[in-house]
């Protein structure tokens, strides 16, 4: 034992608490607990145990310290100001022990407890920092939850915002057919209708535009990247006319009978319509038929071409004659949106559409010039492309002119066939 300065509290009031009986042989000690000074703030009142006078003191203490709620190694016991040694039993501290009839009487071995300072600051610590990471906790919990209703509030704004622009970008699709359908083409539906329509004052439609699959679409984007072309999005229609078609089949017939007299040239955008553009049909290399790019400034004029194919009135109205009198193609898709100008309004969205023609283009024997032809050059040359009686055929000295390596100029309308109209953004 050893000599201690806590002094022992006891007040009449104090409840009295019973902590259990340890230990197994006889005879038992009864113990009384009153709080030290460490331990009064802890305390609920004055605690009694009965303890085998054989048992070490350690044994009386997880039930006084889990009452107390202060760990175990925090409370020491005291006898008289002495403090004791837990590990021995009472009479090993030399603690007196009530004789038998004192015990039978209801004497107990008054004992005073106490918390040491070191280890409570340590519990007082622990607690603190506990609350603290549990008022962290709290506080992040309710920051990932403001942050979580933002997020989701962020979405649904989002979400509204791209259903708002989902329906403006239908809205200016809709438009955008509406302005196609009205200076360009219509489609295979409204044209049955409008030609099945008994009114006489109802204009019937000569052709109608066919969209393309998304993936022949993409197809034909490929094709105008790889030829020096540049977009992010394209609207491709095929163009049925009956009556253009047969034209173009009867000239295309006419070449292939005089095939073995015609020098055999190649194109590079032909070179690669690929599988993935078979939907193109095939180009016949035995007359040099070509599929070549052509662009226009204006909805009205690619709708005059779908309408009407190419028309030798409006020839050089737009980029001039300098390779001959007749409609200019080239193998360079970079080439043709040079004559595209700025672009077409259509929508608000699409205010800046090129328009381009994929083509058919039956170039027979070219004549390859690397300088610009006069005047009476391209009226020779003109007359040789028509032929006898201005009809174009086997008889024709030349069927087209390829100038400085970049154009190819038809003099005949019928050599020629818009396979599509390609509209780009």
């Amino acid at each position: 034992p050893e000599d201690t300065a806590s002094a022992c509290h006891e007040s009449a009031a104090m409840e009295e608490v019973s902590l259990g009986s340890f230990g197994e042989a006889e005879p038992k000690i009864g113990l009384r607990f009153t709080p030290g000074d460490g331990a009064s703030a802890a305390a609920k009142g004055v605690y009694v145990a009965e303890l085998s006078k054989s048992s070490p003191l350690s044994a009386t203490i997880p039930a006084l310290t889990e009452t107390l709620g202060v760990p175990a190694n925090a409370v020491t016991l005291m006898h008289d100001g002495l403090t004791l040694d837990l590990e021995k039993s009472l009479a090993e501290n030399e603690v007196t022990i009530p004789g038998a009839r004192a015990r039978r009487e209801g004497e107990k071995v008054q004992l005073c407890f106490d918390t040491q300072f070191s280890i409570m600051q340590e519990v007082e610590e622990e607690a603190r920092k506990r609350k603290e990471e549990e008022e962290a906790e709290i506080k992040k919990k309710l920051r990932l939850e403001m942050e979580e209703q933002l997020k989701e509030k962020r979405q649904l704004e989002d979400m509204e915002r791209a259903r708002e622009k989902q329906i403006r970008a239908a809205r200016a699709n809709e438009i955008f057919d509406e302005q196609i359908a009205q200076h360009v083409g219509v489609d295979r539906q409204q044209f049955d209708r409008l030609l099945g329509d008994p009114d006489p004052d109802v204009k019937k439609p000569k052709h109608y535009l066919e969209r393309l699959r998304p993936e022949q679409e993409q197809g034909v984007l490929s094709l105008l990247r790889a030829s020096g072309g540049s977009s992010t999005q394209c609207w491709a229609y095929f163009v049925h006319h009956q009556e253009l078609r047969e034209r173009f089949e009867r000239a295309k017939q006419g070449l292939q009978a005089d095939a073995a007299n015609i020098p055999k040239k190649k194109s590079t955008t032909t070179s690669s319509v690929g599988p993935d553009l078979a939907f193109l049909g095939h180009f016949d290399p035995s007359i040099n038929e070509f599929c070549l790019w052509h662009g226009t400034a204006r909805l009205e004029g690619a709708g005059g071409i779908c309408a009407n194919g190419f028309d030798i009135a409006y020839v050089g109205s737009a980029v001039g004659t300098a390779w001959g009198h007749g409609f200019y193609f080239a193998d360079s898709a970079s080439t043709s949106m040079g004559y595209t100008g700025g672009g077409v309004r259509v929508t608000e969205q699409h205010s800046k559409v090129k328009i381009m023609f994929l083509c058919r283009v039956l170039c027979g024997r070219i004549r390859e010039l690397s300088a610009a032809p006069t005047q009476q050059e391209k009226e020779e040359l003109t007359a040789k492309c028509l032929g006898p009686g201005g009809v174009f055929g086997s008889k024709s000295e030349v069927h087209s002119i390829h100038g400085g390596r970049f154009c190819y100029v038809c003099a005949h309308n019928h050599q020629i066939y818009p396979e599509v109209v390609i509209f780009l953004a």
